[in-house]
């Protein structure tokens, strides 16, 4: 599974903006995860998981890691290490968390709003039902595909939108680990 994250102006979702900010996640069941957070196209932090194993470069190395390391330069996380005060244990946390379905979680407030059907829209090469439900000036736009996947959510507040795209069985994705990752510095 792909999904790509992003903030919009509502009503301009169809795609990121070109100088903005995102976020494409990666999964390859059972556990293998990469996380990819870009900013104007270019690529800020990759976070990996491969096999239990969590590699991490980028801004949040020297940021929060090793201080003298280098941004391109693959770090290798023991998982066990990464402690309540490690300033990278929640990530570490979530790319160790178990993969779980992209909307298997929704609050009862959310779940007992009534979804109106809206028409249909193609997304990544897949026709799609789209259903809109919301209260309280927040809106949610739900797109689902004929096998019942989703496409697209896109929650709507204050004249902001964040946009989720969905991608399964993306042919051709495998994780690997890097050649080569550094211990960080003590």
């Amino acid at each position: 599974m792909r999904t790509i994250f992003w903030s919009a102006p509502e009503g301009q979702v169809s795609s990121p903006a070109a100088g903005g900010s995102v976020t494409i996640e990666e999964i390859v069941l059972p556990s293998n995860r990469h996380v990819v957070q870009m900013f104007g196209g270019a690529v800020v932090d990759e976070q990996l998981v491969v096999d239990g194993r969590v590699y991490i470069k980028g801004a949040l190395v020297p940021a929060a890691i090793a201080p003298m390391m280098d941004v391109n330069t693959w770090v290798e996380i023991d998982p066990a290490a990464a402690t309540s005060n490690s300033p990278i244990a929640q990530q570490v946390a979530y790319l160790t968390s178990p993969v779980t379905s992209p909307l298997g979680a929704v609050s009862p407030e959310t779940g007992n709003q009534q979804a109106v059907p809206a028409g249909e829209v193609t997304i990544g090469g897949r026709m799609c039902t789209v259903y809109t439900f919301g209260s309280g000036g927040i809106g949610y736009e739900l797109a689902i595909d004929g096998s019942d996947l989703p496409c697209r959510l896109v929650m709507s507040a204050s004249g902001t939108a964040n946009v989720t795209l969905y991608e399964f069985n993306v042919p051709g994705l495998v994780l690997t680990a890097p050649d080569l990752a550094t211990p960080p510095a003590p």
